[in-house]
């Protein structure tokens, strides 16, 4: 019997923690954020024209379509969606555009293009955001 309870006592708790696994994009370790990869940053250098862009490409890694909700942009920036709805294990492309003459910033600048996609899993909605970084002189 008490070779049962034991059992019990180390399989009720491994059945609760299996359960409550977290999507690991959503999870961040000790409230940080983690850095942008290489490939969601962008650095101009010297902008000589009054109009420069750049094409980035957003990757779905999961089993379901994910639909870009919303994008942040700065002033003196342009987005360009080439698709909305980015379909399963696929990756989409969306142009980023620097109006030199709108911008704010007349020197070095460092802004941040922020998009928001969302998907359905179990009934509820899942968003994050993905962050790209621009960077430039004039």
């Amino acid at each position: 019997m008490k070779k049962l309870v034991l059992i019990l006592v180390i399989l009720i708790p491994l059945g609760f923690a299996t359960m409550a696994q977290a999507d690991y994009s959503d999870a961040q370790m000790f409230g940080s954020k983690r850095p942008p990869s290489s490939d969601m940053i962008h650095v101009f250098g010297t902008i000589t024209s009054d109009v420069v862009s750049h094409e980035f490409t957003i990757k779905n890694t999961n089993q379901v379509d994910v639909t870009i909700s919303a994008v942040d942009i700065p002033d003196g920036f342009g987005v360009v969606l080439i698709d909305k709805v980015i379909p399963a294990n696929s990756e989409v492309k969306f142009i980023v555009y620097v109006y030199k003459n709108y911008l704010n910033s007349k020197d070095d600048f460092s802004k941040n293009i922020i998009l928001t996609t969302e998907y359905s899993a179990f009934g509820n909605i899942i968003q994050n955001k993905e962050t790209y970084l621009v960077e430039g002189s004039f």
